[in-house]
């Protein structure tokens, strides 16, 4: 694959707060501080064309893409409220053509929503939210086919954090599902990493042990796809770049086994994401630049470097970047107009 850049004027009249590729990377929302969603579609020949603007009162912070599984749903917060939006057709015979619909507004919240994310497809059409001071909300939408009706199944997890930056799920169905919860609290002694794991038959959720993984602030963290594994590899941004190996321990239930990789890095990270497969991780950090990491032989190394100025280096010259860039890597929350 070349390794050249192209640059995508995105025409937002302001900050771009948050970027999220669709399920199969062919598709990307992009939400900004001009009361923005701008919804793009690459064609036959890789090329990101404009399809659609979802136009609100206010700035936009965060966007996520529900599994195809369920339809194409997004999900868009500001503050303290979360828009619900479906795509569905309108008209008949050739006039025919796709829309965005809103469908339902959540402003359950009592403070900022910092993240969201849908569930992995096996627990249903789920969404869970986080917010700045460490409340934790699940969604569910029972039927798919109505999805303007949602009930709050999980009001507030427990977390005991001050403050809640970032969650993921992780997505292996052979293993049970975890949710993990990332806090950018500055005090040292504050928990940093809370994980719970999901109980299919309850449908509960119970935290498992405390992780003594990181005492530094959590920006970002990201369960990699759990492609024929079975353990949870998860990335997490803080003042280091840091991959946790978690392992079941299959007779004392609640217990994992975490081990814990810090990979060096120049600069503080503050977003991490991961291609497809799960075989590549990307991070980006305040110097301006996206590293591409991959693991050889129970070493990880990183291979490929994006710089801010949009020139990229290969580190690794023999090593060849074949992975399709919109599922290798999301820009940073940064104060670029410029979606690479």
């Amino acid at each position: 694959m070349n390794s050249s850049l192209k640059q995508i004027q995105t025409d937002h009249k302001d900050l771009i707060q948050d970027i999220a590729f669709d399920f199969y990377g062919k598709r990307v929302a992009t939400a900004s501080l001009d009361q923005t969603v701008k919804i793009w579609n690459i064609n036959e020949n890789n090329e990101w064309i404009f399809k659609e603007e979802l136009r609100h009162n206010s700035g936009l912070q965060k966007v996520a893409w529900s599994h195809p599984e369920f339809g194409n749903l997004l999900a868009v917060a500001f503050d303290r409220v979360v828009w619900i939006y479906e795509e569905t057709c309108f008209g008949t015979g050739r006039a025919t053509q796709n829309g965005w619909v809103k469908r339902l507004v959540l402003h359950d919240s009592r403070t900022t929503i910092t993240d969201l994310k849908f569930a992995p497809k096996y627990l249903g059409l789920q969404l869970v939210l986080c917010t700045q001071s460490g409340e934790v909300k699940i969604y569910e939408c029972n039927d798919i086919i109505n999805s303007n009706v949602w009930s709050i199944i999980h009001p507030d997890l427990k977390t005991n954090m001050s403050s809640c930056s970032s969650c993921s799920w992780s997505t292996c169905f052979k293993l049970p599902i975890l949710l993990a919860l990332g806090s950018d609290e500055t005090n040292p002694s504050s928990e940093k990493l809370v994980i719970f794991e999901h109980n299919e038959n309850t449908r509960q959720y119970t935290r498992i042990e405390k992780p003594s993984v990181c005492t530094d602030p959590i920006r970002s963290l990201a369960f990699a796809p759990s492609v024929g594994k079975l353990y949870h590899t998860l990335a997490i941004a803080s003042k280091s770049l840091l991959i946790c190996i978690i392992k079941s321990m299959p007779r004392e239930p609640y217990r994992y086994q975490i081990n814990t990789i810090k990979l060096s890095s120049e600069a503080s990270i503050w977003r991490v994401c991961w291609n497809t497969v799960g075989s590549v991780l990307a991070s980006a950090g305040d110097d301006r630049k996206v590293k591409l990491w991959k693991n050889n032989l129970s070493e990880w190394k990183c291979f490929a470097v994006i710089n801010g100025d949009m020139r990229s280096p290969f580190v690794d010259q023999n090593i060849k970047l074949t992975l399709m860039f919109p599922k290798t890597f999301e820009a940073p929350a940064s104060k670029s107009k410029i979606l690479a």
